[in-house]
């Protein structure tokens, strides 16, 4: 639809650029995906750091690409904006429409208020919680 729009309205330059930005929008987000995917494979504890880390070098080689590419002359700007602005916008609602609908769990404890199968501070003598030691003194 964004490809038939750019040369209806402005010839094949137009359309070349719309579809490079599609394209550069597309590769940058598969990119990011595979390479939070193998941070995620990683220890727990290296997983939020790497997920900024991939977030921080996408953002520098995107600003970088931009750089190079206001010098390139054929190249023309809205139409390339528009295409990645549809990639990005595509990329994003297909993220969510997945994401909703794959059942992950986000957090696997219990839920504030209830207690878990494996909560064995219930069945526990009250001198054995932290929280009571420390406010009787250690003995009760």
């Amino acid at each position: 639809m964004v490809a038939g729009l750019a040369y209806w309205l402005g010839g094949t330059a137009t359309l070349l650029s719309a579809l490079f930005g599609l394209a550069l929008a597309t590769v940058f987000f598969v990119v990011g995906l595979a390479a939070l995917r193998l941070v995620l494979a990683s220890a727990l504890s290296m997983q939020m750091i790497g997920a900024l880390a991939v977030y921080a070098a996408q953002v520098l080689v995107l600003f970088a690409l931009l750089d190079v590419l206001a010098s390139v002359t054929g190249l023309q700007g809205r139409p390339f904006a528009l295409g990645a602005l549809v990639g990005v916008i595509a990329w994003q609602t297909g993220q969510v429409f997945v994401l909703m609908r794959r059942r992950t769990l986000v957090y696997s404890g219990p839920m504030p208020g209830e207690t878990s199968v494996t909560d064995t501070t219930q069945d526990a003598a009250p001198t054995s919680r932290p929280a009571e030691k420390l406010l009787h003194g250690g003995a009760r």
